[in-house]
């Protein structure tokens, strides 16, 4: 369990740098968040 929490950790990393360059390169609010939308189920879903 303890190595899935890494997982996840890493991966909530990754998607929130991924959102934070899109935003940078003057993605809009409505971009990032569909964005988010998207992938947070995807790395907080538990099998």
């Amino acid at each position: 369990m303890k190595d899935t929490n890494a997982t996840d950790s890493d991966k909530l990393k990754a998607l929130l740098s991924n959102v934070y360059q899109k935003g940078s390169q003057g993605a809009s609010l409505q971009e990032v968040m569909h964005q988010l939308q998207a992938e947070l189920p995807r790395i907080l879903k538990r099998t």
